[in-house]
């Protein structure tokens, strides 16, 4: 009875937080990025809609061994200080480090400053409300789920999610074996089931794919 007494009044002053304090709704996006010529386009317009979401406080670009100069990139793609703060990591070139996707959001996840982390792909497109509408509420992660895609492209989408910083540190982030690409995020998503109370997937429309012909799909 006294465990079941304090989960709840943890639970009432976490929806208090929540309620009366907007920081904590602040939002850390991370897009771990290994860049060419090619995707650079796509990429742009991604971080375009990034910095006009609501309720984003900084955006976390890991730059794994990319093929263009990122940081010169950044400047021609945003160039006035406005909207959300911008921080790149670098890992240099010369250290032929094999592309890791987990390790790369982990290397940008010891860099967050939110109590809320938002993993976004490099071609991801958000809608300004993307936050907004998809609230995450205390002990919950909500995610894309790759089953509910209509269309072929939109199964990308699965690597989408928000969640709890303290819940992604409290089970290490992604499982860095993994290797290119597959399953690491359905992995990150059962161990993280672990430390909530509810999943949930995205509302609706709100964030989308592109493909490689530049279109945008919805989800």
């Amino acid at each position: 009875l006294a465990l079941l007494l304090l989960a709840l009044n943890t639970l009432q002053r976490d929806q208090r937080d929540l309620q009366t304090n907007p920081k904590t709704l602040d939002v850390t996006l991370i897009a771990s990025c290994k860049l060419d010529y090619e995707s650079l386009p796509r990429f742009a317009r991604s971080l375009r809609s990034w910095a006009k979401v609501r309720g984003v406080f900084e955006i976390v670009i890991v730059d794994w061994l990319s093929g263009v100069d990122i940081k010169v990139a950044l400047e021609e793609i945003l160039p006035e200080a406005q909207g959300p703060k911008i921080l790149l990591i670098t890992v240099p070139f010369h250290t032929r480090l094999p592309w890791r996707i987990g390790a790369a959001f982990n290397l940008g996840l010891d860099h967050a400053k939110t109590p809320i982390v938002g993993k976004v792909d490099c071609d991801t497109m958000l809608s300004p409300n993307f936050i907004t509408v998809n609230v995450l509420h205390w002990a919950t992660f909500r995610y894309g789920d790759y089953r509910a895609s209509r269309r072929a492209n939109d199964r990308h989408l699965n690597g989408v999610f928000l969640a709890w910083t303290k819940h992604l540190r409290g089970v290490h982030g992604f499982d860095e074996r993994f290797e290119l690409y597959g399953w690491d995020d359905s992995d990150l998503y059962t161990r993280l089931e672990g430390h909530v109370i509810h999943t949930d997937e995205f509302e609706g429309t709100r964030f989308r794919a592109q493909n490689f012909s530049s279109e945008e799909t919805l989800f």
